[in-house]
């Protein structure tokens, strides 16, 4: 063989290798992009659809008249979906609207009948800005005192709930904290759910 085909053959080798190395690189750098671009679209729709919610309470109705409510809202963008939902009163969990008046404004003597309206918040789906009024109690002359010892006891009353958004995300509200906490899934049971 003579020294010019051998160089010519060195020559044609290191291009075929240069070739594939780039080849290589850049179906590498295609790769980073595509993985990093999925996982920025992903944020962005996990944050387009993101659920918060937040937990009110009220001592007059939309109208302006004498009503106790309370209440959680989805102040987020997208759909929440409740899982768990706990009222409690002075860190103590309540089993129901009667339970926490008992505990809040009873004074050990047994309760009357009361017009309280409830709703259920467990397993419920909130969209965004939809709000559940899980206790109202409107003021009437029959209930006037108790109506007063919930209005000034409701600041004790706090949730703590667990909710997903769409694609399975989950935090835990308590109201008892400025921040909600991110979680991997909601708990199968918690010590009690809230009946209304």
């Amino acid at each position: 063989m003579q020294p010019n085909t051998r160089a010519s053959i060195k020559s044609r080798s290191w291009v075929e290798i240069s070739a594939a190395v780039c080849a290589i690189a850049i179906s590498a750098a295609s790769l980073f992009i595509a993985v990093r671009q999925n996982a920025l679209m992903e944020k962005q729709l996990s944050a387009s659809i993101w659920p918060v919610l937040e937990f009110g309470t009220s001592n007059l109705d939309d109208q302006g008249a004498a009503e106790i409510s309370l209440e959680v809202r989805n102040a987020g963008l997208g759909p929440a979906r409740v899982r768990s939902f706990l009222v409690r009163y002075d860190g103590k969990v309540m089993a129901n609207a009667r339970e926490l008046l008992k505990a809040c404004c009873s004074g050990g003597e047994k309760l009357p009948a009361m017009d309280i309206v409830t709703s259920s918040v467990n397993h419920s789906m909130l969209t965004a800005n939809e709000k559940i009024r899980f206790l109202r109690f409107k003021s009437t002359p029959e209930n006037a005192e108790y109506w007063r010892r919930l209005d000034k006891e409701r600041a004790k009353v706090s949730v703590l709930g667990c909710y997903c958004s769409a694609l399975e995300e989950c935090w835990m509200l308590d109201s008892t904290k400025d921040e909600q906490q991110r979680v991997a899934s909601c708990p199968a049971t918690q010590e009690s759910n809230y009946s209304g």
